[in-house]
């Protein structure tokens, strides 16, 4: 699994983004070895499929679902492709030249066998034209603890792992990526810019509402994501590498009934608040409802689709 084959997948999702589409396949073009692009369209209502048709060597249409999400296309795409490594992007995306230079490398071999993929830095470029780089806050030349839509994964790793839960409308690389750490499996950070991302920007207030009321699909992210670690039975696994949420609620726990170790939980929410962020503690405070909707809210999705070839 650590040998780099010379030829890629490149699998694309996307909804409504005929006008990012044009930028993305042409960063695309510079890679120089062997590739295959699959597009894969999220029931759009404008020209992504009649643009894609031009560049890619399928096009996936899935059909019009309540449960469509970003899951369901790599899901999609994953079964579809048909070499051993897999770049995953949204069509929102750009790669960078560093990036491609570096898949442009006749072969790579990874030290560590265990290393199922990679990534590189996140630059989001908001709507207000305000620039954020190395978004993901990922450290150099590691072995990562997460990795978002734009990500090169081994195809054997991911089908080993049970592929993308298309059940799971948002959080669906953390689901991903704890299945993948069971197997010891991993994703190494390259120290080199991967792509840019265009992106809305979201004011602090729209983001709290998400946070408390379900203004989208993605509120019952979370509890889905659990399910899905249920399901694959290894949730034990999610919960180790990521404890801070059951902490937070242990430690609620823990206070109401021995209210003398409340001081374990204010203890606590100082840690969090110096080591990551302050907001945050909303974020776990909010996991608990979120997760029990998203729990309930979970249903099994076989994605429809049509493939279409290369014009």
């Amino acid at each position: 699994m650590g040998y780099f084959n010379k030829m890629i997948s490149i699998v694309i999702i996307g909804k409504n983004e005929a006008k990012n589409l044009t930028t993305l396949y042409s960063s695309l073009s510079k890679i120089k070895i062997d590739k295959e692009l699959l597009y894969v369209d999220s029931a759009s209502e404008d020209d992504s499929v009649v643009i894609s048709k031009n560049y890619c060597d399928k096009v996936i249409e899935i059909k019009k679902s309540q449960q469509l999400c970003a899951s369901a296309g790599r899901y999609l795409g994953t079964l579809e492709a048909s070499y051993e490594w897999i770049l995953y992007l949204d069509g929102d995306m750009e790669l960078e030249d560093g990036f491609i230079a570096y898949l442009n490398q006749e072969a790579y071999k990874s030290e560590e066998i265990n290393v199922c993929g990679f990534i590189g830095y996140y630059t989001y470029i908001y709507s207000d034209g305000i620039k954020s780089s190395n978004t993901l806050i990922q450290e150099k030349n590691k072995l990562v603890s997460h990795f978002g839509g734009a990500v090169l994964l081994n195809k054997e790793a991911v089908l080993k792992a049970g592929n993308w839960n298309p059940s799971v409308v948002a959080n669906e690389e953390i689901d991903l990526y704890s299945r993948l750490q069971y197997l010891g499996l991993k994703v190494y950070g390259l120290d080199m810019d991967m792509v840019k991302h265009i992106a809305k920007k979201i004011s602090n207030l729209h983001t709290l509402l998400t946070l408390l009321y379900p203004l989208n699909q993605r509120y019952f992210g979370f509890g889905q994501a659990l399910k899905s670690q249920y399901i694959h039975k290894t949730l034990l696994t999610f919960i180790r590498l990521h404890p801070y949420p059951f902490i937070f609620w242990g430690l609620i726990g823990v206070g109401l009934i021995y209210s003398s170790l409340f001081i374990l939980f204010f203890l606590f929410c100082i840690y969090i608040s110096f080591t990551k962020k302050p907001h945050y503690l909303i974020i776990y405070f909010t996991d608990l409802f979120r997760g029990i909707s998203g729990i309930a809210s979970y249903k099994e999705y076989s994605p429809k689709f049509e493939i279409r070839y290369k014009l």
